[in-house]
């Protein structure tokens, strides 16, 4: 990994960063203020009140940012919450104390904002005399940034007047367990942030940052310290190979990085073996983001020492498989482990149908010999030159006509491993899309310890639902429709990780000015045939739903928009099984009415075409994008999202089918 260091020209102290919605937010200190840019050279500063708190980390979830910080001059303790990343609020969090609290750091986990704090102390006496002294640790956890619970850890320290603080430092979670680490070697884990057990760190040396990857949790430290532990109880000591401050330890697209006080930058991919990647021996980092878009790393540092300008470092990752190869004519064969088995260059055809809101389809024709039967067989992983997509091997059939033998392999694209697990457990959720699919892939028996989802890097809508026993994979699949955000599962052949990812289409329509517009038309002569389908006999524009109840005392609810006569199609949808349990009438009829919404549809419409100008798939349009689509002969004119593209290569010869489907979320059915 290589990094290239650019300045910001932003004056101040970088801290934290993340990535969202196509956007880099970076903190700076001193001044205070948060920092937003597109691409890492153009930034708009957004200044804030430097005497409520200095910037140290930001955190992203359900639609919402919070930053939160150090040293404020105000007796209250302050985060900052922006809904659009440039608007922000100061918020005064609850304490039972009238001075402020460092807020150390902030993360979005288990649904909700969770900020570890250095806490304070209670000095109890009778007269002069000390009887027992408290210590005061406090978690303040949110699910919106604006109201804020405090839950607090205490520690009854007798009358030792010498004891070593156990500030949380830094706080993570995974499998219904928080873990948080600070000083003194401490660390503490609980199930509901308010009861606590110490356990047994093997260090007394600082702890000052956790994270979670790979099924386990890494903690780094003062002088070297690096920690691991597969449930957050029992821990084990690592060789950082340096004995200096780490300050923190991030993990993101199967690798773990170490951020150092002295310009180190550790990387590992198993947390066990690390390596000092940096070609520099001053600065401190602090934060870092990794775009899953552009597969880049981006890493802040404190600032240059002549020009008090904030620095930052940048790795541009790569998904290919080689640099060499011809993604049209070279597969990969990889087993369930990601080793490679073998590499094939030749093909009799190739059917490779990608799909945005569930798993794709692959058909590959070989010839049959002793090379390729080394590889073929069930659960073998296919992939062409970016391991972005790949596809697992479901059927083999063999054929002989006598003169050739030939061998078709097929199956699905690695997404649709998840329909190999169930939701066991009753889920209840409510919060933003992705944090659900992300509840749910992290509830399910794990396919594989080398498993991972994905940081929430994107916005999404807001749902509420309740699942059990229901298949993992038809689930995601819905609520990626409801959504509009595909999803996919990545196998990091480099790291030997499978990431679970949701990704977005690009807007190309006329109407906006982000993105390079494009459209297929006959205009542009970049359609070759095309086909369009058109049926009213799916439609449905009047729902009634039936609830709970027996003949006259049943629940009814109708959804109606308002059409007569002929035009009026009526449907109804039996949901006696949708219980009313501890909901009132009316929440119980809007749940209702909200199925029913989800049933209403103009029909079918599906329109698909042969892609003339093959140049422009992948740099000018690609799957997930949104269009502009003109074929007036038909009286088509309007934009869709591109939720299918089909490639097929026979005798040398490449095809390009986009299919097109509805740009909006769909309404949701939770039946």
């Amino acid at each position: 990994m290589k990094f290239i260091e650019r300045d910001t020209n932003i004056t101040g102290g970088g801290r934290g960063i993340i990535y969202v919605d196509g956007k880099y937010y970076m903190l700076s200190d001193s001044p205070a203020k948060v920092c937003a840019s597109e691409d890492l050279e153009n930034w708009t500063e957004y200044p804030l009140n430097s005497s409520y708190l200095k910037p140290q980390n930001i955190a992203y979830g359900n639609g919402t940012f919070v930053v939160c910080g150090l040293e404020s001059t105000s007796n209250n303790t302050y985060i900052y919450y922006s809904k659009n990343g440039t608007t922000w609020n100061a918020v005064a969090l609850p304490t039972t104390v009238d001075f402020f609290i460092d807020c150390y750091s902030v993360k979005f986990i288990n649904n909700r904002f969770v900020i570890s704090t250095a806490g304070w102390k209670i000095t109890h006496r009778t007269g002069d005399v000390i009887t027992n002294i408290e210590e005061k640790i406090a978690f303040f956890e949110s699910t919106n940034g604006s109201n804020w619970t405090l839950r607090l850890l205490t520690i009854n320290r007798g009358t030792n007047t010498n004891f070593k603080n156990a500030n949380a430092r830094d706080i993570e979670y995974h499998n219904g367990l928080y873990v948080y680490v600070g000083s003194n070697g401490n660390i503490y884990t609980s199930t509901n942030l308010t009861n606590w057990i110490k356990r047994d760190s093997t260090t007394t040396n600082l702890l000052n940052s956790i994270c979670y990857g790979k099924s386990q949790f890494v903690v780094c430290g003062d002088l070297g310290t690096i920690l691991t532990s597969p449930n957050g109880i029992t821990w084990t000591k690592r060789d950082s190979t340096i004995n200096t401050y780490i300050r923190q330890v991030k993990y993101a697209n199967g690798t773990y990085l170490g951020l150092g006080n002295n310009g180190e930058l550790l990387e590992s991919y198993d947390g066990i073996m690390w390596k000092n990647i940096s070609d520099v021996a001053s600065g401190t980092r602090f934060g870092m983001a990794y775009n899953n878009i552009d597969d880049l790393l981006v890493v802040t540092a404190w600032k240059y020492t002549i020009s008090g300008t904030i620095p930052i470092y940048i790795a541009k990752l790569s998904r290919d498989l080689s640099t060499d190869g011809e993604e049209d004519s070279t597969l990969f064969f990889f087993d369930k482990e990601l080793n490679m088995l073998g590499i094939v260059d030749y093909f009799v055809s190739l059917r490779w149908r990608r799909k945005y809101f569930e798993a794709g389809e692959f058909e590959i024709v070989l010839p049959v010999n002793d090379y390729m039967m080394q590889f073929i067989f069930p659960d073998v992983i296919v992939m062409r030159n970016n391991y972005t997509e790949a596809g697992i091997i479901e059927t083999i059939e063999f054929s002989d006509n006598g003169t050739n033998e030939e061998v078709t392999i097929s199956g699905r694209f690695l997404s649709a491993l998840l329909s190999r697990r169930i939701v066991k457990s009753k889920i209840n959720f409510s919060g933003n899309t992705i944090e659900g699919m992300n509840t749910i892939i992290n509830a399910m028996t794990p396919l594989t310890t080398q498993w991972e989802t994905e940081t929430v890097t994107m916005s999404s809508p807001h749902i509420d639902f309740q699942v059990t026993y229901k298949n993992v994979y038809d689930y995601l699949c819905k609520l990626s429709e409801y959504s509009n955000i595909g999803i996919r599962v990545v196998p990091n052949v480099d790291s030997k990780v499978y990431m679970f990812e949701v990704w977005k289409g690009l807007d190309r329509t006329s109407e906006q000015s982000e993105n390079e517009v494009y459209s297929f038309s006959d205009d542009n002569f970049n359609i070759e045939q095309g086909k369009l389908v058109i049926s009213e006999k799916t439609k449905a524009n009047y729902v009634l739903v039936g609830g709970t109840g027996e003949d006259a005392n049943r629940i009814l609810v109708t959804v109606d928009d308002g059409a007569t006569g002929f035009d009026r199609y009526e449907i109804f949808s039996d949901q006696k099984g949708l219980s009313n349990n501890g909901l009132s009438d009316s929440d119980y009829r809007s749940k209702l009415k909200t199925v029913g919404e989800g049933l209403l549809t103009d029909g079918t419409f599906k329109l698909e075409v042969t892609a003339l100008v093959q140049q422009d798939y992948k740099i000018k349009w690609n799957l997930g994008d949104i269009v502009n689509i003109k074929k007036e002969k038909w009286g088509v004119s309007t934009t869709y999202r591109i939720i299918e593209v089909e490639e097929t290569i026979e005798d040398g010869k490449k095809t390009i089918y986009p299919t097109f489907g509805s740009p909006l979320s769909s309404a949701w059915d939770d039946e």
